[in-house]
């Protein structure tokens, strides 16, 4: 765990300042999920939707990481249940791509502890989509 941490971090700072693209950023995000793996073991399910289609677009570095950790971070539960974590990347059309992260969030009596889009309640609701620039 140590090592894959040391690889992201190195990585991560390698590529500062330089735009990479969204397969560049997935192999980053692999790193950083084998992390969260051996932490969390069978508790973290991940289910990863990337089209080939937007694997070449531009993304700049780090982008995505955040998005990941933060899903991880605020849909942790001290429940015996998985946290379950979905990342979605497709093209959004007119140069957009669309990219969607959730998790079910923790509800306490039908109320919401995490943003109410996470929410099963609320449905799932995607940021808007990125647009490339230029």
């Amino acid at each position: 765990m140590t090592a894959d941490l040391a690889d992201l971090i190195r990585d991560a700072l390698q590529d500062l300042g330089d735009e990479g693209t969204i397969g560049r950023e997935m192999e980053r995000l692999t790193t950083y999920l084998a992390v969260e793996k051996s932490r969390f073991e069978d508790q973290l399910q991940l289910t990863l939707t990337v089209s080939p289609a937007v694997l070449t677009e531009p993304c700049p570095p780090l982008l995505l990481l955040p998005l990941l950790e933060n899903a991880v971070r605020h849909g942790s539960r001290s429940t015996a249940e998985p946290l379950w974590v979905r990342l979605q990347i497709e093209p959004g059309g007119a140069g957009e791509v669309r990219i969607s992260v959730s998790n079910p969030g923790a509800t306490t009596a039908g109320r919401c502890t995490s943003a109410p889009t996470s929410c099963p309640s609320a449905g799932a609701a995607s940021p808007p989509s990125a647009r490339r620039s230029g």
